[in-house]
């Protein structure tokens, strides 16, 4: 019985060590390379690459009147209400074939809670 115990853990340890011994590429076929992945350009076909500015500070979101936008609770109190804060940042897609570009303002949330029981 203790013959077979140490046979089994023999035996796992060499499983294992041979596993460990492959190299990784090995699995690989052709020699091919991996190519990273980039979106492509409405224009002519080409990669485009993506930039973005660092994000904002929070500041209070307003209205096209320029009012605070305020939302229900979102803290679970029963009155007052949160006012929204926004953050923005700057998405540039440039393609490297052609002139073609364009930006675009990203936006993420946050609530100041005024809410109370």
């Amino acid at each position: 019985m203790k013959l077979k115990k140490i046979l089994l853990v023999i035996v796992s340890v060499m499983f294992i060590v041979g596993i460990m011994s492959v190299p990784a590429s090995a699995a690989e076929s052709g020699g091919e390379v991996a190519e990273p992945y980039a979106a492509i350009c409405d224009d002519c076909g080409g990669r485009t690459t993506t930039t973005y500015t660092t994000w904002s500070a929070y500041i209070t979101d307003t209205d096209a009147n320029g009012n605070d936008i305020l939302v229900k609770c979102t803290h679970g109190y029963k009155y007052g209400q949160d006012k929204r804060k926004v953050s923005r940042r700057i998405k540039t897609v440039q393609c490297q074939s052609c002139p073609f570009e364009y930006a675009v303002t990203e936006k993420r949330y946050s609530y100041e809670c005024h809410g109370f029981n």
